[in-house]
């Protein structure tokens, strides 16, 4: 994505989600800077701060985290694809911004479940090679660029970046500044679905 995806989606099973929605609506309105928007009664509400501004014409704020609410059984969860749970259990911690936040175990293996299912981003053999500019602006809820596909290796000097390498027992993530600077490293076991 260059540089950045301009929304956060967050994935919390169905439970969970209608937890939240729970705790939003047992704490009074002006007891709160924040709210939660469930547009059409699905499984995807929008977390936001009431004194931002419109997104677009839409009834939400921007900026705004999309919360989906999973399906699971004990093999699977599911929201826009089935997703093995080998891909996504353990949680690993990885760095979004100053923040450090859970993610799949396997990015590739995510990656590649939903690829499958929507033929997401099909031009591209690896999100590690092929930097895929994001469309639509959540800004202003529209589309506003045209696709635009690039070489990653041309932006390691403007944007950070991640370096991934393997070895026969380790998997290791490199969040680098340029071609030289490691900003971050996470070593975990080897991720046997990085190859899929």
């Amino acid at each position: 994505i260059l540089p950045y995806d301009d929304d956060l989606d967050i994935l919390v099973s169905e439970y969970d989600r209608l937890l939240l929605l729970r705790i939003r609506d047992s704490i009074a309105d002006d007891q709160r800077s924040w709210t939660i928007f469930s547009p059409n009664n699905n499984s995807l509400d929008k977390f936001y701060f009431r004194e931002s501004k419109k997104a677009g014409s839409m009834k939400w704020n921007w900026p705004f985290i999309d919360l989906f609410g999973f399906q699971e059984n004990s093999t699977h969860i599911w929201f826009e694809a089935p997703v093995d749970k080998k891909y996504i259990f353990p949680l690993v911690l990885r760095p979004i911004a100053s923040q450090w936040l859970w993610s799949p175990r396997s990015i590739f293996g995510y990656y590649r479940s939903l690829q499958k299912r929507h033929n997401v981003y099909a031009a591209a053999p690896s999100f590690d090679e092929t930097c895929l500019q994001q469309r639509y602006s959540h800004r202003y809820e529209s589309t506003t660029q045209k696709f635009l596909a690039v070489n990653c290796s041309q932006l390691h000097n403007i944007y950070p970046y991640i370096r991934r390498t393997c070895n026969e027992t380790k998997y290791f993530e490199y969040l680098m500044i340029n071609e030289k600077t490691p900003m971050y490293s996470l070593n975990t076991d080897e991720d046997a679905y990085a190859h899929l």
